[in-house]
């Protein structure tokens, strides 16, 4: 059996594991820490509530024993790769599949550079998915382009803050 694996929620008891990996003692503090649970914000009565953290421990606990149930693993990215080598999965039951498409490949079709490059984005507007992480590198493409964002989520204030303070209007709309 394969396990294609594209989510960080195996990895971490609020799904949105970005750089740490948990021991039982850190789950609590993580759970306590976080603003959002996965793509769910986490309101007050949830982040500071012991039984929700039991719930989430336990669901932790048995998707990471669902994980060892495999006989190959095809994370989409080394850092998916490197959660399932920290999770004691050995690297010889691990292959690396992207789900980046070469469209050059498919298509034939080439951004030409005297071409505006046109991004778009779909889903949901959380820290796992990397909106800000785009955000920022927008500010760095030094030719013509522009970025449409579609989607929802807990981000969206915050991404809306970024494109006016950086100057990004124009070129990058949220929707």
């Amino acid at each position: 059996s394969v396990f294609h694996v594209n989510s960080p929620v195996f990895f971490c008891a609020t799904g949105t594991l970005i750089d740490h990996n948990h021991t039982t003692d850190s789950i609590f503090k993580c759970l306590a820490s976080k603003s959002a649970i996965g793509r769910m914000t986490s309101p007050f009565y949830i982040r500071y509530n012991p039984l929700a953290w039991l719930v989430l421990y336990f669901l932790f606990r048995h998707r990471q024993r669902i994980l060892k149930r495999f006989t190959f693993y095809a994370p989409n990215s080394d850092f998916m790769k490197e959660n399932l080598l920290n999770s004691e999965i050995s690297e010889e039951r691990i292959i690396i599949v992207p789900n980046i498409i070469q469209l050059v490949q498919h298509t034939g079709h080439k951004n030409e550079e005297n071409h505006p490059l046109h991004i778009m984005y779909g889903g949901s507007y959380s820290e796992m998915k990397g909106v800000l992480i785009l955000l920022n590198a927008l500010k760095e493409v030094h030719r013509e382009y522009r970025c449409d964002f579609y989607g929802s989520g807990i981000l969206k204030e915050r991404m809306d803050t970024f494109v006016r303070k950086n100057n990004l209007i124009g070129t990058v709309t949220i929707n």
